[in-house]
């Protein structure tokens, strides 16, 4: 396949073109100050322009190929169109609709660009607008709107915070950054969750979350779908501005942001930088910081060639509540309504304290030697690392007698190379080459130091895929195909006498195949398009469900299998999306079924038939289904005011075999609902955003008699009001923001967790 994309004819060697893109309004008046967007479909990132008084955006020196452009203005829509740039291209004129819905480009659906309606799969886009208008600072946070997606923080900023899509497990969600796994080698599923609070937005252009199976495109973890950061671009005149605000829960943020392009924008750049400081948290004593660096630089090579550097960054300390406990005498059967009395709220821990930090660096170099040939060579590197102490000023019946600390660290370099060959407009093949080596560190100091034992893992792993697609006019077809192989490197237990595992007992886990097929189907008279998708995803086993161990006061409980298998699942959606109102009105709804068969979970064992003698720890066994629908709706009535609207049912039974009484999978709702309206009054712009969710069932440990069972917290509505007024100034700008969450003051829980009531923050940001 490689040689067949390689075999291209020395006279497609084309030489470097340009393309011009005129921006009209209805009326064909040319809209000055229009951002455009334009890059190859099979680019990973975009290059912006603006346009000028005439209403053109000119891109010089462009490669020939398909491009994808995007264009927004304020007061219109945003519209995105294909575009095949050829020797003799003319200008193209895009002209603006002033009320619709905006079109989003998006890359996840299929790992390049598409526009919406060549999107064949379930994706979301949170673009930098939406966040900016929410206020909202977190990766997390931004993402509470999306149909499907089921956000839990247990506590205030910076505490532990999951992401589940479709009714699944966190760890079925994949976080990507420009397209490349995001993950914590070191994490007890290998995932992301670890670092998902400490997300904080500096640079960032949009967030896509696809929903649905992608282990073809996006590897392991992929299961429920993939959740995609893009940073932010720069061009034109260097620009800089800087923020800061503070509130209620002794909140304070302060932020710096500089981009721009110089040379003709043949070297561009953008870097953002946030320090975020919550001093008393919910109970008044939850100090939690957080310091994050994004940024990025390209540079052209040549006509047709381009190198880019990105990086985001991120250093963290916050303080670790006690776990929620369940309050005797607990039924033997059934679940225990969660009311007070019944159950002791997470509480406050004085010594216990995590510190961690991760840095994600990819060095991108892309060359397009001809229209119909294309490729790019990547390295990632991303480190990750958490360090936790704890002491004996806890409440809790385990609280150790002095000072502990373990530590978790990774390191993930993953080599990556693709090549698109595009036979035809109707037909194009792509194909990959991965090779991933992740390295796993654990230390310990626990109670009882002669215990303490450390282990130091590598594995490698090496993957192969191919993805084609079939565009018919109003049919597109895609599928993809992956296949990985891992191969165990080394395992260093030391010291080896206090290792509870023998090295000889860990084997490379199996390979890994997965397959998707998606397909959509436009009818363009009706506004209506259809789409279906259908795959298997995977995940592979991490370091900690393999060696990982817990230290106590009484020694360490031995938790992992060296021989865990890959969890397996199969996925299948398909839903139709309904534009109205001559494009005021998108109304989306998508049927889906998961069935995860195979899982890792943690599980009781009878220690005298387990070769490791675990009384619990990791398994292997059957896994679960969720299935449901998401409906959503997004509006524009006018030029000045926009609605969307979510609900997703989500039918997600517990595991079979379960003995804690779980009427419903864990901490998952069977309802979501939520609301945002955003409305502009000239300088002025309001946001509101509801968010409501059903009771939920977490399974809670009884201390004093080692017992546990269900209980079932109650759901939930909050609404968030934020607002800003912009101050133009001759050489700069002023912009007034803030923000009221949980504005009707509802005191919840969320798995037992306390989190805050009405909170206020205000803040000034400076443009220039």
């Amino acid at each position: 396949m490689l040689a067949l994309l390689l075999s291209l004819p020395a006279s497609a060697q084309s030489p470097p073109h340009s393309l011009t893109i005129h921006v009209t309004d209805p009326a064909g008046a040319p809209v000055a100050g229009a951002r455009v967007a334009a890059a190859l479909r099979d680019d990973r990132l975009l290059v912006v322009r603006v346009s000028d008084t005439t209403g053109n955006a000119r891109f010089e020196t462009v490669s020939p190929g398909t491009y994808v452009v995007d264009v927004d203005a304020p007061g219109f829509a945003t519209a995105a169109r294909t575009i095949a740039v050829r020797a003799d291209t003319p200008p193209i004129t895009i002209s603006l609709n002033v009320a619709a819905v905006v079109e989003h480009v998006v890359v996840t659906g299929a790992g390049h660009l598409q526009t919406a309606s060549e999107v064949s799969k379930a994706v979301t886009v949170v673009d930098a607008g939406e966040i900016a208008a929410r206020n909202e600072f977190s990766v997390a946070d931004a993402l509470r709107t999306v149909p499907g997606a089921t956000v839990q923080q247990l506590g205030g900023p910076g505490s532990f915070t999951s992401v589940k899509l479709r009714g699944l497990r966190e760890q079925d969600t994949a976080f990507l950054i420009d397209g490349v796994r995001f993950r914590d080698a070191a994490a007890p599923q290998g995932d992301a969750t670890a670092f998902v609070g400490e997300l904080f937005i500096a640079n960032l252009d949009r967030i896509e979350v696809l929903r649905g199976s992608g282990s073809s495109l996006y590897g392991s973890h992929a299961i429920g779908g993939a959740v995609n950061l893009i940073t932010a671009s720069g061009s034109g005149r260097p620009t800089a501005g800087v923020s800061a605000e503070a509130g209620g829960l002794g909140f304070s943020r302060v932020t710096a942001h500089t981009a721009g392009g110089a040379l003709g924008d043949r070297a561009t750049f953008s870097l953002g930088a946030g320090h975020t400081r919550t001093l008393r948290g919910v109970d008044g004593d939850d100090d939690a910081r957080n310091t994050s660096v994004q940024g990025r630089g390209s540079v052209l090579l040549g006509a047709s060639a381009r190198a880019t550097v990105r990086v985001y960054g991120s250093n963290a300390l916050s303080s670790i509540n006690e776990s929620p406990a369940a309050i005797g005498p607990l039924p033997a059967t059934g679940f225990v309504q969660a009311e007070p009395g019944t159950f002791a709220p997470s509480a406050n821990d004085p010594d216990n304290v995590r510190a961690s930090h991760f840095v994600s660096m990819l060095m991108l170099f892309e060359q397009r030697p001809s229209s119909a040939f294309g490729y790019t060579v990547s390295f990632h590197r991303l480190g990750t690392d958490r360090r936790f102490r704890d002491g004996p000023l806890g409440v809790s019946a385990f609280e150790p007698v002095t000072q502990t600390s373990s530590r978790f660290k990774a390191t993930i370099d993953t080599l990556d190379a693709r090549a698109d060959r595009e036979w035809s407009t109707r037909q194009t093949t792509r194909v990959a080459y991965e090779f991933e080596r992740e390295r796993y560190v654990s230390e310990s100091l626990p109670v009882n130091r002669a215990l303490a034992w450390n282990a130091d893992i590598i594995q490698d792993s090496h993957a192969a895929s191919v993805h084609h697609e079939v565009r018919c006019d109003a049919l597109q077809v895609a599928g993809s195909l992956r296949a990985q192989r891992f191969a165990l490197k080394d395992v260093a237990l030391v010291p080896a006498e206090r290792a509870p595992f023998a090295a000889a007992s860990f084997a490379s886990p199996p390979s890994a195949l997965t397959a998707d097929i998606s397909a959509t189907r436009l009818f363009a008279r009706t506004g209506t398009k259809l789409r279906a998708h259908a795959g298997n995803a995977y995940r592979a086993p991490a370091m900690f469900e393999r060696a990982g161990v817990s230290f106590g006061s009484r020694g360490y409980s031995v938790f992992g299998d060296p021989g865990s298998e890959p969890e397996r699942s199969i996925s299948v959606d398909a839903g139709v999306d309904q534009t109205l109102s001559r494009g005021r009105a998108l109304v989306s709804a998508t049927w889906f079924h998961t069935r995860l068969t195979r899982v890792i979970s943690f599980q009781s064992i009878d220690r005298t038939t387990d070769p490791f003698g675990r009384s619990s720890g990791y398994r292997s066994a059957d896994g679960r289904t969720a299935r449901g629908v998401e409906l959503s709706t997004r509006l524009q009535p006018t030029r000045t005011l926009q609605v969307s609207v979510a609900y997703t049912f989500a039918d997600a039974p517990p595991p079979a075999g379960g003995r804690d009484g779980l009427p419903r999978a864990s901490a998952i709702s069977a309802h979501q609902f939520s609301t945002l309206v955003t409305h502009i009054l000239g300088p002025l712009q309001l946001s509101f955003e509801l968010e409501a969710a059903g009771d939920h069932y977490v399974t809670l440990f009884d201390p004093v008699s080692f017992g546990s069972r269900a209980y079932r917290f109650a759901g939930v509505t909050k609404g968030d009001l934020a607002g800003s007024y912009r101050i133009p100034m001759r050489r700069a700008g002023i912009r007034l923001f803030g923000t009221v969450e949980n504005v009707f003051d509802r005191r919840y829980f969320v798995q037992g967790f306390r989190t805050a009531g009405r909170t206020v923050r205000g803040g000034l940001a400076v443009a220039f």
